[in-house]
């Protein structure tokens, strides 16, 4: 994933914290987007980056989502249900991809996550979609942001500021605070009584968590970086200190 090349890179992250191999958790998901906006509806399905369907409609998934896979681990073999990613080329750029419950070659038990990568199309609801992927996932930890160095990840000596993922967060930190944040249940004794008294700052309580987000349009990442950097920094300071960073 993630060969979307752009100087701006709008990035979805997302641990879930619900079930996601059963068919009916992955129409649903793929209704979302198409319900959405239907600038967002899927177009091909792939499979560890393969194209597997055409998505003329939204049962063309069914065959391929949550399928067996297997590999061998200290010669004993391990099946797991393999991710399938969905695209689309057309009005709206944007790869998007999930990976199920499983387990790595040491054991240890991985989340599903959703993630996904686009161009940041001016006239969709970005704050309306995170919110809603946010309630259905019942996620635990997620953000969206703009990423305006995108066309530097080779080099992010030169990078704005650098990419982070769900799974660098840790149990009492988070790596850092995106333009849409969602702090789930495992950050509930984190989060400040005071979140909601920023005036040009909205909060909303979603499931067991709330969504934090930082300004109306996610382009003032790029357009006003420095006015969104400081609102972001002001934010930060009234968490517990070292929530944000390296976790």
């Amino acid at each position: 994933m993630r060969d979307i090349t752009a100087k701006e890179l709008l990035i979805i992250n997302i641990e879930i914290g619900r079930p996601t191999i059963e068919w009916d958790f992955g129409k649903q998901l793929l209704e979302l987007f198409a319900n959405h906006d239907k600038r967002l509806a899927p177009q091909t399905l792939s499979i560890w980056g393969n194209k597997a369907a055409e998505l003329s409609e939204i049962e063309d998934a069914q065959p391929h989502w949550a399928g067996i896979g297997s590999m061998r681990i200290d010669g004993s073999l391990s099946e797991f249900h393999v991710g399938v990613g969905w695209h689309r080329k057309l009005t709206t750029r944007y790869q998007a991809e999930i990976s199920h419950e499983r387990r790595n070659a040491r054991g240890r038990l991985l989340p599903a996550t959703l993630s996904i990568y686009a161009k940041p199309h001016k006239a969709i609801d970005w704050r309306g979609f995170a919110n809603r992927l946010y309630e259905f996932t019942d996620a635990q930890y997620g953000f969206v942001h703009l990423y305006r160095d995108a066309h530097l990840m080779a080099d992010l000596s030169q990078a704005r500021e650098p990419i982070w993922f769900t799974g660098q967060r840790g149990s009492t930190c988070v790596p850092q605070l995106g333009w849409s944040t969602f702090l789930g249940p495992p950050y509930a004794d984190f989060i400040p009584d005071t979140l909601g008294q920023h005036g040009q700052v909205t909060t909303q309580v979603i499931g067991s968590g709330v969504a934090i987000t930082l300004s109306d349009n996610i382009m003032d990442v790029s357009e006003a970086y420095e006015n969104f950097d400081a609102r972001r920094s002001e934010m930060k300071a009234i968490f517990p200190q070292d929530f944000f960073g390296i976790c």
